[in-house]
Formats: C-alpha cells, sequence, structure tokens
C-alpha cells in the first residue's frame, strides 16, 4: 500500500496571497493534484532529467525497474549511515534496502549536482519524491513511546516535511515537493526531530523535472517561494552573504577533509553543521569550532571571505601554514605561509 500526503500551499504573508479566496485555493489545489498525478504518470520510464536513487541498495550500477526507470545506488553519494536489508517480502527493488542515518551529525544530505543530472541549473523547477518503509522489522524500536518513528526531512535550506511512521508498518510512504533550484545543486536531508530522536532512515529518492509553465511553477516564480507539503518553513532565496559563505565552506571542507557535511552549512536553523555557529541577526558565519576533530591541512585564506566571522577554534589538530591574525572591521583577516606547523591554535575572538 502507498501513502502519500496531500499536497497545500505554504501561505505567503504578503496581502495579495492572503486575501485569496478559499474557493480559489481550492480550485488551485485540485489542478495541482492533477498536474501531479499526469506528471507522475508520464514519467514511468526513463526520460531526460530524471534521478532516482536506491538508498541503501547494495548494487554499485544503475539498474532498469519494471517501468524502465534507471535507479542507481546511493553508496556513490553518501558514505554515512548503514545500509539495511529488510525481511519484508517485496516486488519493488527500491524498497528491499534502506539507509539509516546513526550517527551524531545534525542532518545528512544527499547532494545532488549539475554533474549527475545536467539539468539542475539555478531557477530549474523539481518534482521531489522521497519513499521511505520501516517495514515489518525495522532495526530498531522508536525511542517514543508511542511507538512512531519521528524524523524531519529538508531540502536545501528549507524544513520540507516532519514524518511520522508507526513501528512495525509494512506500508510504502511516499512525500512529494516542488522544489526550485538555487544552484546547480539540490540537497535533500534527513534529520532527528530532536537531540534524542529516532535516527532517519529513507528508502529511495527521485528528482523529476518540472516545465515552467505549469500553475505551480507560476505560482512559485511570483512569490519567490516553493510549493509543497504541508508542514514547510520556507527561508525563500539564499542571500550573496549566505551564498559566499556556501561556497567558502565547500572550500573548508575540501581542504580540511571534512567533505562527509553535506547540506546548507547553516540553513535551516538548528540543523546546521556541528561545527559552525551561525548568526542569528545576519545572514552567514560567526564561529568556527573545529577544536579536537583530528584534521589536517593548511588553514584556509578562504577564511578571509567570511566577514561575519568572530570566532575560530582549531586547536587540536596538525594544520600546517604560519597564521597571523588582523583585525580588520569587525571580521579576522587570515594570511598564511606553508613553513610552519601549527600544532595547536587557542580560540581567537574579537
Amino acid at each position: 500500500m502507498i501513502v502519500s500526503p496531500s499536497l497545500v500551499t505554504k501561505q505567503n504573508s504578503t496581502s495579495d496571497l492572503a486575501a485569496m479566496a478559499s474557493d480559489s485555493i481550492s480550485t488551485f489545489l485540485s489542478v495541482v493534484s492533477v498536474q501531479f498525478m499526469l506528471l507522475w504518470s508520464i514519467g514511468s520510464s526513463q526520460k531526460p532529467g530524471f534521478t532516482s536513487i536506491d538508498c541503501g541498495s547494495s548494487y554499485r550500477s544503475t539498474y532498469t525497474d519494471y517501468e524502465g526507470i534507471e535507479w542507481v545506488s546511493d553508496s556513490n553519494l553518501t558514505s554515512e549511515g548503514t545500509s539495511i536489508r529488510l525481511s519484508d517480502n517485496v516486488l519493488n527493488q527500491v524498497l528491499v534496502t534502506m539507509r539509516v542515518f546513526n550517527g551524531s551529525q545534525n542532518k545528512y544530505c544527499y547532494s545532488i549536482t549539475n554533474s549527475m543530472n545536467s539539468y539542475i541549473v539555478p531557477k530549474a523547477f523539481f518534482l521531489v519524491r522521497a519513499s521511505i518503509k520501516a517495514g515489518a522489522n525495522p532495526p530498531f524500536t522508536p525511542r517514543n513511546n508511542d511507538g512512531m518513528f519521528r524524523l524531519k526531512m529538508i531540502v536545501d535550506a528549507d524544513e520540507w516535511q516532519d514524518v511520522e511512521i508507526p513501528y512495525q508498518d509494512t506500508r510504502w510512504w511516499t512525500y512529494d515537493m516542488y522544489t526550485r533550484a538555487q544552484r546547480n545543486s539540490i540537497d535533500v536531508c534527513f534529520a532527528r526531530d530532536g537531540p534524542d530522536g529516532d535516527a532517519p532512515f529513507v528508502s529511495g529518492l527521485e528528482l523529476r523535472p518540472l516545465p515552467d509553465t505549469l500553475s505551480t511553477t507560476l505560482l512559485m516564480n511570483g512569490t519567490g517561494r516553493i510549493f509543497i507539503c504541508m508542514g514547510h518553513s520556507s527561508y525563500g532565496v539564499l542571500s550573496s552573504e549566505n551564498l559566499t559563505s556556501v561556497d567558502v565552506v565547500e572550500s573548508i571542507k575540501s581542504i580540511l577533509g571534512l567533505s562527509n557535511y553535506t547540506g546548507d552549512p547553516c540553513l535551516p536553523a538548528g540543523y546546521g553543521y556541528n561545527w559552525l555557529n551561525c548568526s542569528k541577526d545576519n545572514p552567514g558565519i560567526a564561529a568556527i569550532i573545529l577544536s579536537n576533530y583530528q584534521t589536517g591541512g593548511k588553514i584556509p585564506t578562504e577564511l578571509n571571505q567570511l566577514t561575519t566571522l568572530t570566532d575560530i577554534y582549531l586547536d587540536g589538530n596538525n594544520l600546517t601554514s604560519l597564521i597571523s591574525v588582523i583585525l580588520k572591521a569587525s571580521w579576522f583577516l587570515i594570511s598564511q605561509t606553508t613553513s610552519s606547523v601549527v600544532p595547536s591554535l587557542a580560540p581567537w575572538r574579537h
């Protein structure tokens, strides 16, 4: 049995949307529902722009399912989590396995890039589907006394859906949303619903390109927001400061061997990287906290671009380069040479 929560729109706070009549909204949602069913039925065979990911799969290469859709294993997309094979007898290969993210990171993301799907470019529209099946004998029991698994799904900087699935539920749950790419990648992330929450898990992910002439995508263009499932919190389009921070953090991750952290480094609030303290009052990163991460490499010069940075903790690592710290306005300018090893760097504060 497939269970798919209904699609609804996130209301905009502007007066024009607030004034929309309820019958117009109902009509619009009906049109969207019809569009969605048509789009998914049309997508019953492989087409350009389709990306289908089998999470937890042991396959190292692609395979084609009974509908002609090509699936790839997530083993090439993430090194995090554990692959679990369910004991349920199912015909759909995607539901045979799941990936459970049982580590301590705030979130775990699949970064689907332009190199994997050339249709992913800024402002392109996609339908995203996540498939989840707990199975008759899941690998662990819920931490909540009511017997419900709870997890959170995130797309890029947006909270997508709070998921609740009963223990030993054998149904196939699907969650769908429309999104507009802001970069040459789309990050689909899974997180606990709290510090002591259940380890998130997922069976499959699918992306389907959408034409920009649908009433749904026209609405998204007109409001500057995305159209998705109930429970979404939209942070809107990333500012230039946010985009700069993301680019700088990507460089830092690459240089210091922290590439297992994926997705937006700061957003949604509370689901950023464990080693970053993001500013609440202004967009940007306020602190980098990498004490005792046992990482090595040169201290990145890209830190110069983080204009909101006020604290750096780098002690307990094997970092090379001589650092001089020069306060300029409210940020650190860091220059370096390659002639020294810095075994311990205490926190610096402006």
